[in-house]
């Protein structure tokens, strides 16, 4: 599943929560009956380009409507509370994330975006966009203290108003409250062009950002798509490199909500495509090396196995793991058992161990949302069952979950809402 797709799936919720307020009618889905409501993966759509519907925004709207997320808002402090001590968790979990679709006192989402602490759920700060625009995706780097918010609007922007606006946030040592958005002047994108994946630097000096480029061919309305990948400089806003090839085989999709990540070395860039033979695939690309070809220049490694579902797919820091967020493959099975995260060697494409298993009551469906993965045994992911009551996110490690007190979200808490 797509960022495209999903986003797609969520549009006439999202046209709809636009209308007047009116009493939510649980009843009113394709259950029919007054049951909690569960949480259901969009159906796939026809693939669509242009303009990206927010990520947080839009997922906020079916979330809160739908109950999906039951994970308890954790009473923190405001803007100008004293940073935490210092995170108990082990795993090499950051101390920090930031968080856009927030949900509001009165349950609606908001515009804004939080930081807050990962072992309290305490907010240090929040961040409001431009009017009428909303944060789309969130990139943290190995650092723990620097963050990309790419703002953008809910729907095709109006005339004069740019498509995207980025910004920097980078944390004063010892006091993260004190934390100020910094608008980085990253020229405008052509039309047909939209952000489907960023990842920071481990230094915090660089941003890569994944592109899908729609073309259509002979003028007809049938499109075709191609990956584009460009790094800027976060200080200047400067683009520094691009590789690109419209007649290649690679085209933007793969697993999850795995896009593109930026490995610890510094140079090696990671991120999902597909191909005519293979439905998800990972690639290295080694930003050092010289060229401007994304499919000369980056090398296919390793994936999960193609008979294994991967909703959500995260690479680890170190390029070694690529860890499986799964979900339930059999709905007329329980999803106890069935819902797991895996770890596979990318050297080998093996299974390494299994991070986490669903051991609830028995629920029809289930799906994990992987948010962060470390280079060890850990990672931190989303559980959804059939009942909101089961929802949870947390800690994962071998044979155990620590539930995390992570601030409410009204969105899926993948990728792009969140970021460690």
């Amino acid at each position: 599943m797509t960022i495209e797709d999903r986003l797609r799936a969520t549009t006439e919720a999202v046209t709809e929560a636009m209308h007047p307020v009116r009493p939510l009618d649980l009843r009113s889905s394709a259950a029919a009956a007054p049951a909690p409501a569960k949480y259901r993966l969009p159906r796939r759509r026809a693939r669509w380009s242009g303009w990206l519907i927010p990520l947080a925004a839009a997922m906020a709207v079916i979330a809160v409507a739908a109950t999906l997320v039951a994970v308890r808002s954790i009473p923190g402090a405001g803007p100008g509370s004293p940073p935490a001590p210092a995170s108990p968790l082990s795993g090499g979990v950051p101390r920090y994330y930031v968080a856009a679709g927030l949900m509001g006192r009165n349950g609606a989402p908001t515009q804004n975006a939080a930081l807050a602490d990962v072992s309290t759920g305490k907010q240090l700060a929040t961040f409001s966009p431009p009017r009428n625009m909303f944060f789309v995706y969130i990139a943290a780097a190995a650092d723990d203290a620097t963050f990309v918010l790419l703002a953008g609007p809910l729907g095709p922007p109006k005339a004069g108003q740019p498509s995207y606006i980025w910004y920097v946030l980078r944390l004063p040592p010892g006091a993260p409250q004190r934390a100020k958005l910094t608008r980085v002047p990253i020229a405008a994108l052509a039309a047909d062009t939209s952000v489907i994946g960023l990842a920071v630097s481990p230094d915090g000096r660089t941003l890569a950002a994944l592109f899908q480029v729609t073309s259509h061919v002979g003028g007809k309305k049938a499109a075709a798509y191609h990956l584009m990948m460009r790094t800027y400089s976060l200080a200047t806003g400067q683009a520094l490199r691009t590789w690109s090839e419209p007649d290649g085989p690679l085209s933007p999709t793969g697993p999850g909500t795995f896009s593109v990540s930026w490995l610890n070395d510094g140079r090696t860039l990671a991120f999902a495509a597909a191909t005519r033979t293979a439905p998800q695939g990972i690639y290295f690309l080694n930003t050092a090396s010289p060229g401007s070809s994304l499919t000369a220049d980056s090398r296919p490694v390793p994936s999960p196995p193609a008979g294994r579902a991967c909703g959500s797919l995260l690479l680890t820091a170190d390029g070694k793991v690529a860890v499986c967020g799964g979900s339930a493959p059999n709905p007329s099975k329980c999803a106890k058992g069935q819902m797991d995260v895996t770890a596979y060697s990318v050297a080998t494409g093996k299974l390494e161990r299994v991070l986490y298993r669903y051991r609830g009551r028995c629920e029809p469906d289930g799906t994990v949302n992987l948010i962060w993965a470390g280079s060890g045994p850990v990672a931190v992911g989303a559980v959804f069952v059939g009942s909101a009551k089961e929802n949870r996110i947390g800690l994962m490690t071998p044979g155990k979950f620590t539930p995390l007190p992570i601030v409410s979200l009204a969105s899926a808490y993948d990728p792009g809402s969140i970021a460690f």
